[in-house]
């Protein structure tokens, strides 16, 4: 029997569905958590300074100021296989928002996510999660990042660096730049292995560099995207490199 947990609210704590702290180590398996609310952060999970696992989970429909589905913090390195993110809404962060932590995501698909400012999909800050077999389709931000916004620093040890292994990011939109992927920051490391396919924004329909950035791209395919200026990519300054790279 799959457990649900939905209809709840948190009214500034955060975590309407969840609130996960104090190094927990939850195990969370078929369990389904929707329709849950906070005017803070983590509409279906809150986790700050924990290690949970994910298996087997839905969120959807979930509302939050930050991270819609999932708000992590204070080096959460949660464990997410086999999830639906899906539905959720929030500022920033659609499906997911993650601040100094490092998550791995396994055969998840996080579509349909909505942010009215930045990170439809997913927004990473100070974060550097490993992405495998993840479709990050059809979600969307009122600004920037419509599929994921990766914010980087001018510290590399705290930039925004994902291990992609098999992503597709596809068919997101946000109403300014980076349909796809919007990037900060000077950078200065390598992102690889992803293919971004019919995005769409104004400025950027695939990606979007903004700030000076200096990253390798590598094995990368940027396809069918479409934009006002820039329909697979806009670079505004930096000294990117791209390796094996089909535009």
């Amino acid at each position: 029997k799959v457990l649900a947990i939905t209809n709840n609210n948190s009214t500034s704590g955060g975590g309407g569905g969840i609130y996960i702290s104090n190094q927990s180590s939850p195990y969370l398996r078929g369990v389904s958590i929707y329709l849950n609310s906070t005017t803070s952060d983590g509409g279906g999970i809150y986790s700050t300074g924990s290690n949970p696992t994910l298996t087997d989970v839905k969120i959807n429909n979930n509302s939050a100021s930050s991270g819609g589905g999932v708000y992590l913090s204070d080096s959460s390195n949660i464990s997410i296989m086999n999830v639906s993110i899906s539905g959720n809404t929030a500022g920033q962060g659609g499906g997911i928002y993650s601040t100094g932590s490092n998550p791995t995501l396994t055969d998840v698909k996080v579509n349909n996510n909505s942010a009215n400012q930045d990170g439809g999909g997913l927004m990473l800050s100070s974060s550097s999660p490993k992405l495998t077999n993840v479709d990050i389709l059809e979600n969307s931000s009122g600004f920037i990042g419509g599929g994921m916004y990766l914010e980087q620093t001018n510290n590399n040890t705290s930039n925004s660096v994902p291990i992609f292994d098999n992503v597709i990011i596809k068919s997101n939109s946000a109403v300014w730049g980076g349909g796809g992927i919007l990037i900060t920051g000077p950078g200065g490391d390598t992102l690889s292995n992803f293919q971004i396919i019919g995005n769409y924004s104004p400025n950027g329909g695939g990606m979007y560099f903004w700030g000076g950035i200096t990253n390798t791209i590598s094995n990368v395919s940027i396809l069918d995207n479409t934009a006002t200026t820039g329909g697979g990519i806009y670079l505004q300054s930096g000294l990117s490199t791209f390796n094996n790279v089909t535009i």
